[in-house]
């Protein structure tokens, strides 16, 4: 995994590169979303999931992180600490 400040694009091969487990908590209706789309086009959740991340990140990513928090009212510190 790359530690760099996300600056960098992710490559597009994702065959190429190695995966990791990753946890995380979304919306139910999200959740509920990304599984009937992932059972109509015979996929898996971590499929859709990561395409989504790539192109986010391909149009921007960090730059427009915060002004996306905004729009669908994602408090951006949600981890408890």
């Amino acid at each position: 995994m790359d530690k760099g400040e996300g600056s960098e694009s992710p490559s597009t091969d994702v065959k190429k590169r190695p995966h990791v487990r990753l946890s995380i908590s979304i919306a139910e209706d999200i959740a509920l979303k990304v599984r009937d789309l992932g059972f109509k086009e015979r996929t898996s959740d971590s499929s859709i999931v990561e395409v989504a991340l790539l192109q986010f990140f391909k149009s921007g990513g960090p730059v427009l992180l915060r002004a996306a928090l905004e729009k669908f009212g994602i408090d951006p510190h949600r981890r408890k600490k």
